[in-house]
């Protein structure tokens, strides 16, 4: 089929026939003997046909057999940073906005790589952020590892990777996992909040008001948000939300505008933290484990939280 193909590309150059594994006398002898039989096709049909279909087709379309994989790679770590950092600022209000297009995960790595793909363009516009959606919701809906934080520990490993034989990458991505996991969340204030253009009316919500936030003391989506919704509808005077069952009435439910505003803050607030503690490790000022780290393992070995003893035992 590679032979065929190079059949074919007559315009290829020798490296082609090389990546094919066919020699150059080879190719060139097959080459010859390709033209010598369009050429008494040219010479019976008038050859206009032919010259402005098969042969400007060959001169326009790259070669596909002269490519080769993988020769083109930027190690994590060295895809650049802007000189004097980014403004986390602005990158939170991106994240907080992208959320509702893009989801948690999606709007951190728009806030963040994005933001790099304006500003610095090439190796970072080869990422297309929309593949990251699936990080929404604890990864497609699962209620797994909050998608903010994915996002945040995507892009740390991305932008920072190994420092030497260390690898500071996972160091801040770890620092991001307990950031989230230990901070009363959501911080970000959005400078335009979207909630109201949406049909929210809740004071609490509205800008000015008292945004309801709670601290998850784990990375996962589903205990975060349940501890959040319930902090919400004490917040608004709103019957708990029941664990197992469901929500009282009047309860913020998963799936309310309140909710939502409150994982896009989250988005811009880890998109935030994500960019301040870059620029903080590019500067030379960053130090590692400032919110902790994961928990010791239960007896059988298995990695697990510090906190969650429903299913681990520490």
């Amino acid at each position: 089929m590679k032979e065929e193909q190079c059949n074919q590309e007559l315009t290829e150059t020798a490296s082609c026939s090389e990546s094919c594994g066919i020699s150059r006398r080879r190719f060139m002898s097959r080459g010859l003997m390709a033209v010598g039989a369009a050429g008494a096709t040219v010479a019976a049909t008038g050859g206009l046909g032919l010259l402005s279909g098969s042969f400007a087709g060959a001169q326009t379309t790259p070669p596909t057999c002269a490519t080769t994989p993988g020769t083109v790679k930027h190690p994590r770590g060295t895809w650049g940073w802007p000189t004097g950092g980014l403004d986390p600022a602005v990158c939170a209000e991106r994240a907080y906005h992208k959320f509702f297009t893009l989801l948690c995960c999606g709007a951190v790595m728009d806030g963040v790589i994005g933001t790099l793909q304006d500003e610095l363009g090439s190796p970072y516009t080869n990422i297309d952020v929309m593949m990251f959606k699936f990080g929404g919701a604890g990864v497609n809906g699962w209620g797994t590892i909050c998608g903010t934080a994915l996002g945040a520990t995507l892009a740390s490993n991305i932008i920072v990777g190994i420092d030497g034989t260390v690898d500071k990458g996972s160091a801040i991505s770890n620092d991001m996992m307990a950031y989230y996991s230990a901070t009363s969340q959501p911080v970000y204030v959005p400078t335009s909040s979207e909630y109201s253009t949406r049909g929210g009316t809740k004071s609490q919500f509205l800008p000015g008001g008292a945004f309801p936030a709670s601290t998850a003391n784990s990375p996962l989506c589903h205990v975060s948000t349940n501890k959040w919704m319930n902090a919400a509808n004490t917040a608004c005077g709103l019957p708990l939300l029941a664990y197992g069952g469901t929500a009282g009435a009047g309860a913020i439910v998963s799936g309310s505008i309140e909710r939502k505003e409150r994982c896009a803050r989250l988005a811009g607030t880890m998109a935030y933290k994500t960019v301040e503690t870059i620029n903080a490790y590019k500067a030379g000022t960053y130090t590692a484990g400032a919110w902790g780290g994961p928990g010791v393992g239960n007896p059988g070995g298995s990695p697990a939280q510090n906190n969650c003893t429903d299913c681990h035992t520490p």
